[in-house]
């Protein structure tokens, strides 16, 4: 696995796990 392989993967990972908490605290945060 390359350096830029790694990074991307992080990436990918943390967007996921950002979209997950955004979905989880939608309805508590409703009023955006």
């Amino acid at each position: 696995m390359s350096y830029s392989q790694l990074i991307t993967t992080l990436i990918e990972l943390a967007l996921e796990r950002h979209q997950q908490d955004r979905a989880l605290h939608s309805s508590v945060f409703d009023r955006d």
